[in-house]
This record gives structure tokens, C-alpha cells and sequence, in this order.
């Protein structure tokens, strides 16, 4: 259970299996949209594609160095 915070400089690369929209978006935009203490698992459970409304999204967490 990796809490957001923990990987606040890192990215998100976010993919829609059903529609196959990506977007890379840093992990710090995500934090200031959730709650404190929010998990990736929690992110990559809830995670609904902008562009067709599903739920069936790939996310990754693209380290940063």
C-alpha cells in the first residue's frame, strides 16, 4: 500500500483499456484532487477515464530520478 505522498515527485502514466485514451500527469496533481493519505491502490481502483466514463484504466507509476 503505497500512499501518494510517498511518490509526490514521480508521474502517473494512466491508460484506458476500453477507449485507449493515455495521459501523463504528475503525482502531485493527483494529490492536490484526493484526500490526505490516499493509496495508489485506492487511486488506481476509483480511476474513471475523462474521455469514455469507464473504469477500466492502467495505471503506472513512472519514476522520476
Amino acid at each position: 500500500m503505497t500512499l501518494l505522498e510517498t511518490i509526490e515527485k514521480h508521474h502517473l502514466g494512466i491508460h484506458c483499456m476500453h477507449c485507449n485514451h493515455s495521459v501523463l500527469i504528475t503525482v502531485a496533481e493527483v494529490i492536490n484532487k484526493v484526500l490526505e493519505g490516499y493509496t495508489f491502490n485506492q487511486l488506481k481502483k476509483n480511476s474513471r477515464c475523462r474521455r469514455c466514463g469507464q473504469k477500466k484504466a492502467d495505471l503506472r507509476v513512472l519514476y522520476v530520478t
